[in-house]
């Protein structure tokens, strides 16, 4: 659904960091099922991941499906260093604009 909403927006972010996060989160969920979640651990990569798809898809994610994979102590970090941000709802989360920028080159190189 997320990957539909990127690839209908008129002003798009680079389609190939998209595809390059789409196929992180991917492979991430495919070893976690495979290995265990327990083996693999890098919550804020990952949340960095989520939240750059769904600003890419012009979504805001909410905050009880992030928290549930991700402990509250990585989002406060993550806003305390201004990475991330309450999104339109208090209860959803978006990248701050330097953080997608930022996302964006490095999944692009």
């Amino acid at each position: 659904m997320i990957h539909e909403r990127i690839l209908g927006r008129n002003d798009r972010p680079n389609e190939a960091a998209v595809e390059r996060a789409l196929r992180e989160i991917r492979l991430n969920r495919q070893r976690a099922t495979a290995f265990g979640p327990e083996l693999f651990g890098d919550p804020v990569w990952n949340l960095l991941l989520e939240l750059f798809v769904h600003r890419a898809a012009g979504l805001d994610a909410d905050e009880d499906m992030i928290s549930a994979r991700t402990t509250p102590r990585y989002i406060a970090l993550m806003e305390t260093r201004g990475m991330i941000r309450r999104g339109r709802r208090s209860d959803s989360l978006t990248l701050t604009d330097k953080t997608f920028d930022a996302m964006e080159a490095l999944l692009a190189a």
